[in-house]
């Protein structure tokens, strides 16, 4: 009478923590992330922040529900039935091998991330602050959930700021990883729920892990569904290119204002998609921040748009006395629209004032922003080239030359003289290639 006295009361306690579970990782979680969203709302708009991507938050909440759901309560829940073989391999397979892919997973997303031009130098500052952070949300939620944490932009601290555009997020969540996680971690989720009702029947606690494994499934099928329309612009190099466009005013040299128009990410991205005549999904912004001048060295530093300035004279060893302008990497996701057809749309924008009046608009100038840069860029093998106009009388040398005249290793003029097109030109402008050509050199 004892004994199953003192098992009643081990069952009662395990129901009253299971369901204290379900209070406080379910709804508390719920109901703070629910606060927090409608908090970040209101303080984007009070600041005029319009650039938050709730979608990305809700990738963040459904996934770490489903850690909460399938890993916590859900085990606990067969390890209360007594069903010891269901529950080791609920372990196994919910927590440690869950474990092992995430962070197997978050430690090669680095070198994904890093390895793009126009947001390499962004994303590799990012990780030397926040790589720890980064990996401990990968460890519990997954890297889905981190990445789409990290690049939500809920509020104005870089932690929200990784900078990573979304047609890269479509192409890791939907691509290779979007098998790997239906496999590795949302199938074995299913088999357990079934094996656990045909052993025990139904109740609330394998619906809410049921629920959150199909709500995670259904999210990453709509990555999925994105991916042909973004893979599509690997066969035109679209994502090797992005338009470099600089703007100078006195009025943008002020710390305030020029973080107010760091703040319109959406609003910029809306006035080049009005300008080129295309929906606003197909126009990012890989990168985007203020223009930092060094009198004394002549240099141009870029700063995060929340940087932490510990002192005005001493940023990476160099004097920074203002801020000059503002620079973004605008990347067009569209293969409808040539190359040439967005720089002449661009270059008639430019000339009949409509993208300085645009400007003065969106960022509310007072005064006529100068353009000083509206020019396409190119990723080539991890360089970024910026095309000029070349002066005739400039000199100009084959491949042969320049290989025997030592001034290019083979591998590097074979990589800047690669053309999207995939065809090798007859000439390259030396200046382009770093070159000095102040000595004498026979053009060919």
């Amino acid at each position: 009478m004892t004994v199953s006295n003192n098992d009643t009361s081990l069952s009662y306690m395990l129901d009253q923590l299971l369901f204290a579970e379900i209070y406080l990782l379910i709804y508390g979680f719920l109901g703070i992330a629910i606060i927090t969203l409608i908090i970040a709302k209101w303080y984007g708009n009070s600041i005029g922040h319009d650039d938050i991507s709730f979608i990305y938050m809700t990738y963040f909440i459904v996934f770490s529900l489903n850690f909460f759901t399938n890993g916590i309560i859900f085990t606990l829940r067969i390890f209360q039935q007594g069903l010891l073989i269901l529950g080791f391999g609920s372990v196994i397979i919910l927590f440690l091998n869950k474990f092992i892919f995430d962070i197997s997973t978050t430690i090669k997303t680095q070198r994904i991330w890093s390895k793009p031009v126009f947001i390499a130098k962004q994303v590799k500052e990012w990780y030397s602050k926040y790589e720890i952070t980064f990996t401990i949300l990968s460890f519990f939620f997954g890297p889905i959930s981190a990445m789409t944490f990290v690049n939500s932009r809920l509020f104005i601290h870089n932690l929200f700021m990784m900078g990573i555009p979304h047609s890269m997020i479509v192409r890791f969540i939907g691509g290779k990883l979007f098998w790997e996680v239906l496999f590795i971690q949302r199938a074995p989720e299913l088999a357990i729920q079934c094996v656990y009702m045909v052993l025990h029947g139904y109740d609330h606690f394998v619906l809410y892990a049921f629920m959150t494994t199909l709500l995670t499934t259904i999210l990453m099928i709509n990555m999925k569904a994105q991916l042909p329309a973004i893979r599509k612009m690997q066969d035109h190099w679209i994502h090797h290119t992005a338009i470099l466009f600089e703007v100078d005013s006195e009025e943008i040299q002020q710390k305030e204002k020029y973080m107010k128009c760091l703040l319109k990410r959406d609003a910029l991205r809306k006035m080049f998609a009005s300008i080129l005549g295309l929906k606003q999904h197909f126009i990012e912004l890989p990168s985007f921040e203020p223009l930092f001048i060094d009198i004394e060295h002549s240099m141009r530093l870029g700063i995060g748009i929340d940087a932490t300035i510990n002192s005005q004279n001493e940023i990476e060893g160099k004097r920074i006395t203002e801020c000059c302008g503002i620079r973004a990497y605008i990347s067009v996701n569209s293969h409808l629209m040539s190359r040439r057809e967005i720089l002449m749309k661009l270059f008639e924008a430019r000339q009949n004032g409509k993208l300085k009046n645009k400007l003065m608009k969106i960022w509310d100038l007072q005064r006529i922003p100068c353009i000083s840069e509206c020019v396409m860029v190119y990723n080539l093998f991890g360089h970024l080239v910026k095309p000029r106009a070349r002066n005739l009388d400039e000199p100009t040398i084959t491949m042969t030359n320049a290989s025997a005249l030592g001034l290019l290793a083979p591998r590097s003029a074979t990589a800047f003289a690669i053309t999207p097109t995939g065809k090798i030109p007859e000439t390259i402008d030396l200046r382009d290639l770093g070159v000095n050509v102040n000595h004498d050199i026979t053009p060919s």
